[in-house]
């Protein structure tokens, strides 16, 4: 088979599509057999694998940020809950060494009474996340209220009494 050139128009390979020098029997860019019939087709562009590559790295970089929070999740749920040590009492705020009539301990002391309580309770609240106010004392008691902050739940109202024990009201 011979190519046959119409009206001296370039020719392509059937193959590669690339445009083949005249009288050419074969192509120079991928060696086939040219052919003797002009498709009029023109050559097809090579295709660029950089929006392939790009959408690979996309993909792989939500799978890894997905995976990072997810196991920062699972961190954060898996560590052990820890009591901070001591409540520091400001010594200037009113009530703050306060002693109800009869009891052994001061009010601050009944707050770390209670801290400790829940700390160590069934369902312990972390610290970090306790809040205890005190509605003062009566008589040789404390009256004490607890919120954990991080979870937005009110823990009750507790008595705590002249010797340190803590009752839930």
């Amino acid at each position: 088979m011979h190519t046959v050139r119409v009206n001296d128009e370039a020719r392509y390979c059937t193959e590669c599509r690339a445009e083949l020098p005249r009288g050419a029997s074969t192509c120079t860019a991928c060696g086939v057999f040219a052919g003797d019939v002009f498709d009029g087709k023109m050559p097809r562009r090579e295709r660029s694998r950089l929006p392939t590559f790009l959408l690979l790295l996309l993909i792989l970089g939500v799978a890894g940020a997905a995976a990072w929070f997810f196991y920062q999740k699972s961190q954060r749920s898996a560590m052990p809950r820890l009591d901070s040590g001591p409540t520091a009492v400001v010594r200037q705020r009113p009530g703050g060494t306060r002693r109800a009539t009869g009891a052994v301990v001061n009010e601050a002391e009944a707050i770390r009474a209670l801290r400790r309580h829940l700390a160590s309770a069934p369902e312990p609240v972390t610290i970090e996340c306790l809040v205890v106010s005190s509605q003062g004392p009566s008589g040789s008691r404390y009256n004490l209220t607890a919120i954990d902050r991080c979870k937005g739940t009110r823990l009750g109202r507790w008595v705590v009494t002249g010797a340190g024990v803590v009752q839930k009201r």
